[in-house]
């Protein structure tokens, strides 16, 4: 990931697909806790967005 994003450029979206194939292949436990803490929390309208859908597909 380091390596990765020390190219320059458009390092935003490059450590995103980076990020997301390594998580993919070590999963949450291999994702160093420091990084998973940095996270951003979901914006609030994300949030309604799942309580919806989440209500919505109860019976």
């Amino acid at each position: 990931m380091r390596t990765a994003v020390s190219y320059g450029g458009d390092i935003d979206t490059l450590g995103a697909m980076v990020g997301g194939i390594l998580a993919a292949g070590v999963g949450r436990e291999g994702i160093p806790a420091s990084w998973r803490a940095a996270v951003e929390p979901y914006p609030e309208w994300f949030r309604v967005a799942r309580a919806a859908r989440t209500a919505s597909s109860q019976p």
